[in-house]
């Protein structure tokens, strides 16, 4: 696994999509509004090359990267969050995300 680091994250994401890479965004709510479908983490198919973009805990993507995504993943919770609680600690997330990429690519 390659991790970027950039100070133009919408230009590598755009390059990337052109030789065909899966740009995958993280969204705390399938309601949230996007362009791209959103999908629970666990349903997501990791068969192709792809760029999973995380946001900040505060205030998740920005409008661009989001409209750079073709797909929008979740993590459903267990259980309801505590009231005040909207999402998952941007580590946290990442750690999810991450385990289930690797337990899907174990089963291919």
């Amino acid at each position: 696994m390659t991790v970027y680091c950039t100070p133009s994250l919408p230009q590598v994401l755009k390059a990337k999509a052109a030789l065909g890479w899966q740009i995958t965004g993280t969204v705390g709510k399938s309601t949230e509004a996007s362009s791209a479908p959103a999908i629970p983490c666990a349903q997501f198919q990791w068969n192709e090359q792809t760029i999973l973009v995380l946001g900040n805990e505060g205030f998740g993507l920005s409008d661009e990267i989001r409209s750079l995504c073709h797909t929008m993943l979740t993590i459903p919770a267990g259980r309801g969050l505590q009231p005040g609680i909207e999402s998952l600690n941007v580590s946290v997330a990442a750690g999810i995300l991450l385990h289930c990429m690797a337990s899907k690519r174990r089963k291919v």
